[in-house]
């Protein structure tokens, strides 16, 4: 099997930072690499950047397109992706030259689906290495399943490298202000051993104009969490019966997290309890589930009994909410 590796990048509207991204992956010590430059409708100089430099380098792939959004910019490059494996890295970021090597060897040497490393948050007047894996070695994705429950960083997208076949049948959700949590935690289910290297081999540019950064979709990215933990819940209960109650945990805490912090927004403070109601009643039957986490849904109930068990409507207060204990 071929070691071609295909780099995926969406690109819009980051003609600061796009130079420094591609001239990173043109700089990689592996030479069999494909890069795929998804232009998503930019509106500024990043066509043409993009254009300059497949002139340049013959491995370099440019698509441009309508504006549709990352993950249908991601999409797009998937489905012209010729490589074996695929990596995806965002268009303000950049990598180490040796990142694409690194985990390539990984995969390879120790036979896994996946290989991920860790990044370092690149900020305006610094940079910041950020940790989160504890050791090298290669785990199941039960393992790792366990570990994205208490870290959102392993379901970040970029600094993983993907055998092709680990992906197959998996696309990236549109539609949505984040879009990692509804796409790895499915390559994760599809993958039997997963990489880990402590190195940190991927630059993460923090911008406040970026997605996660913007104040103004706070609102639309709580209710994409409360989308995200409970379409994934039956999955993950299924596939790995052993987490279903930490599976559980996490989603109710996630959920009372957005009633605490979406409470001046109706439409996402009533969608969360309302999957409140659906998961967390029968969640006190279960007598696995901590004595913790069952008293804040008792306490709930009981303060708010009037509302909790009605359709959503206007008997709830403006700050109707408890801090999640």
């Amino acid at each position: 099997m071929s070691d071609k590796v295909s780099i995926i990048v969406p690109v819009y509207n980051v003609e600061r930072y796009l130079q420094q991204c591609i001239q990173s992956i043109i700089d990689q010590n592996l030479l069999e690499i494909e890069i795929i430059l998804v232009d998503d409708g930019s509106t500024d100089q990043s066509s043409l950047i993009c254009d300059f430099f497949a002139e340049k380098d013959s491995r370099i792939k440019v698509i441009h397109q309508i504006n549709g959004g990352a993950a249908k910019a991601r999409n797009t490059g998937l489905d012209n992706s010729t490589g074996n494996y695929i990596m995806f890295i965002d268009s303000d970021d950049w990598i180490e030259k040796n990142t694409v090597k690194e985990l390539l060897m990984l995969i390879k040497t120790c036979r896994c689906d996946i290989a991920m490393c860790q990044y370092i948050d690149e900020y305006v007047n610094g940079s910041e290495n950020h940790d989160y894996i504890d050791k090298d070695g290669v785990f199941s994705s039960e393992d790792i399943a366990k570990n994205m429950l208490f870290n959102w960083e392993y379901l970040i997208s970029c600094c993983k490298l993907y055998r092709k076949e680990v992906l197959k049948g998996i696309r990236w959700v549109e539609g949505h202000c984040i879009d990692d949590e509804f796409f790895t935690y499915k390559v994760i289910i599809n993958a039997d051993r997963i990489g880990l290297c402590k190195k940190h081999l991927y630059h993460y540019r923090q911008r406040r104009s970026s997605a996660m950064g913007n104040e103004k979709k706070k609102n639309a990215r709580l209710k994409d969490q409360v989308d995200f933990v409970t379409i994934r819940y039956d999955e993950l209960c299924r596939t790995f019966p052993a987490l279903r109650t930490l599976i559980t945990e996490h989603l109710i805490t996630v959920l009372f997290h957005v009633m605490k912090n979406g409470a001046e927004d109706p439409g996402v403070f009533y969608y969360a309890k309302q999957m409140l109601r659906k998961y967390g009643i029968p969640s006190l039957f279960n007598i696995r589930i901590s004595n913790s986490i069952k008293k804040s849904i008792v306490k709930y109930m009981v303060a708010k009994r009037t509302s909790f068990f009605l359709p959503n409507n206007n008997t709830d207060k403006k700050y109707d909410w408890m801090y999640f204990e």
